[in-house]
């Protein structure tokens, strides 16, 4: 073989090779996509000794979104615009974990909604927060649902996020009766969606002193990165939908979560410092006020973000923050007060809400 017809071949096997390996990747990742049902019982690790809720008696629910124990204050995120894809270290995502525990056990509640913790993924050194929260709250009813099972997300190329299992856990104090993975409508389209979220909720069902009448605590973390809201939209109309079902039978109701979202009345440049790039904030957008109803209650505290940028380590007035992490409750609840814990983002990007309420007969 001549040197110009084997010029000519090499790039054309490379070309080939290079071909058959994305095309194996995209059967291998369509293969194995995490495919939930619509409808899936979440089961419950038992622990609770109370079997029902006392509608005489006030009870605190604390909501945080604990970025996996590696999203700390030193840390940024490649999504973000930062560099960093993983947590700092094994180390790191211990300790944080630690002080995780710590902070939920000096803030004592009734019910804690977490989100973004992971089982078994590359980012946090493969640790088992559910299993570590789960073994620390020995009293307490638990209860997870996967929003994120994917065996390798490829990126950044140069260094793939890799295996991610993740989603959003409930502790309760008191019995859960019942408890339901709902998976939301929407996804992205094919190839992205294969190594993508399944964004879910976790409705879990409180029995009380009335009979036929419920709680309904909902624990939810809504769509991200959606610069057209289309994903969120879908979501919103979905949750609802399922709140004025369960308000309409005579229950109570409590969503709490992240909502990826702006609170209504919270200004956009709440917090923001002057040098924030406009291309990190095109995920900012407004939560409709009376998206459920008009009686329908928001609960947050705007007087400490919630949530901070990561497009670089948390330095305070320079990275963006606002408030985006609370809950939204049914007419026949009534709010006693609710306020963020600001930890300087020391363990996570985002701070813990904590809210007490009182069911209304």
């Amino acid at each position: 073989m001549n040197k110009q017809k084997l010029y000519i071949l090499i790039p054309l096997i490379i070309l080939a090779v290079a071909f058959f390996l994305i095309g194996s990747f995209l059967i291998f990742v369509t293969a194995a996509e995490y495919r939930p049902k619509a409808v899936e019982n979440a089961d419950i690790k038992r622990g609770s000794k109370k079997s029902v809720l006392n509608t005489d008696e006030n009870f605190k629910v604390l909501n945080w979104n604990i970025g996996y124990c590696g999203l700390d204050a030193k840390n940024d995120f490649f999504y973000d615009g930062g560099k960093n894809v993983t947590a700092r270290s094994m180390d790191a995502v211990l300790h944080n974990l630690e002080s995780v525990k710590n902070i939920l056990n000096k803030n004592l509640s009734s019910f804690y909604l977490i989100q973004e913790i992971d089982l078994k993924s590359k980012r946090s050194f493969y640790i088992n927060q559910k299993q570590a929260l789960t073994d620390f709250f020995t009293d307490y009813d638990s209860v997870f649902a996967a929003n994120y099972d994917a065996l390798i997300v490829p990126a950044p190329v140069s260094n793939p996020l890799g295996r991610v299992k993740s989603g959003v856990f409930t502790l309760s104090g008191y019995e859960i009766a019942k408890a339901e993975r709902l998976q939301l409508p929407g996804s992205f389209s094919w190839p992205l969606k294969t190594v993508n979220l399944k964004r879910c909720i976790l409705v879990s069902e409180i029995k009380t002193d009335v009979p036929n009448k419920n709680l309904y605590m909902i624990n939810l973390h809504l769509s991200a990165y959606d610069a057209d809201g289309v994903l969120r939209k879908q979501e919103m109309e979905f949750l609802q939908n399922l709140a004025l079902k369960f308000y309409n039978e005579g229950h109570w109701v409590i969503a709490g979560g992240d909502w990826n979202s702006l609170f209504p009345g919270v200004e956009k440049n709440r917090f923001m410092p002057y040098n924030t790039p406009e291309e990190f904030l095109e995920w900012i957008e407004y939560s409709p006020s009376d998206f459920i109803g008009k009686e329908w209650k928001w609960c947050f505290d705007n007087s400490v973000p919630t949530v901070r940028l990561l497009e670089k380590p948390y330095v305070k007035g320079e990275n963006y923050t606002t408030v985006i992490d609370g809950f939204i409750c049914s007419p026949n609840v009534e709010i006693i007060g609710v306020n963020n814990i600001d930890l300087n983002f020391e363990f996570s990007d985002h701070h813990p809400v904590l809210a007490e309420f009182k069911l209304l007969k």
